[in-house]
């Protein structure tokens, strides 16, 4: 079967167009496509007063594909260091963050994962999670 990753995207999020993750899911699917101005209009409703990291390094992409204006692209990576970060699984009784839910959490403890924003970078430290870093190349 073959199937474009948009169209999948299209299809996973058809119940729930509306959720931040469904629309960085699209949103990704869209870039990947180089349809900027639809990835443009796709994540401007996430472009609040602090966006998330993710969307910062999404917004990023979009204006190195679409104007490959390097102001506009490191003026986009600059304020996804301000950004909110993602949810992550974090463990109610340790603080111990993971990028993948077990029932048991890394630090031993049974059904003790919850999905949440960490509440700072040094959560991430004792985890394995890995914050996806955008390298600008310059030509």
């Amino acid at each position: 079967m073959n199937i474009s990753f948009y169209e999948l995207a299209k299809y996973i999020i058809s119940n729930s167009s509306n959720d931040p993750q469904s629309i960085i899911l699209l949103t990704q699917s869209l870039i990947e496509k180089k349809d900027w101005q639809g990835a443009r209009n796709q994540i401007k409703s996430l472009l609040t007063h602090q966006p998330l990291k993710e969307v910062c390094l999404l917004m990023s992409k979009i204006e190195e594909g679409d104007s490959g204006d390097p102001q506009k692209v490191h003026a986009w990576v600059s304020r996804s260091n301000l950004g909110k970060l993602s949810e992550i699984w974090i463990c109610q009784i340790s603080g111990v963050s993971q990028s993948e839910w077990t029932s048991i959490s890394k630090a031993g403890y049974f059904n003790s994962l919850e999905w949440k924003y960490p509440n700072k970078l040094l959560d991430l430290s004792k985890s394995d999670y890995e914050m996806e870093s955008l390298v600008y190349r310059d030509n």
